[in-house]
């Protein structure tokens, strides 16, 4: 996984699922889940993040965000 649970991210181009009116926002890395059953084993495929732009957390596929988002330095 490229985000580690408490990296600051920030949305640096859009993507599908994205729309561009969101490039810009900073969020958090709340978790890593793992969907996929038995194709995946125990490697997570999924992130969990609270972006400023959204009220609650959303889950996002790893593949996904890590190319549309660059970790933020504090």
């Amino acid at each position: 996984m490229k985000f580690k649970v408490g990296d600051k991210i920030k949305i640096t181009k859009s993507y599908m699922h994205m729309g561009g009116n969101h490039v810009g926002a900073v969020g958090i890395v709340t978790e890593h889940r793992c969907y996929g059953g038995r194709f995946v084993g125990n490697k997570p495929t999924h992130y969990v993040v609270k972006f400023d732009c959204y009220k609650v957390p959303h889950i996002f596929m790893k593949w996904d965000l890590e190319d549309s988002c660059e970790l933020v330095s504090d």
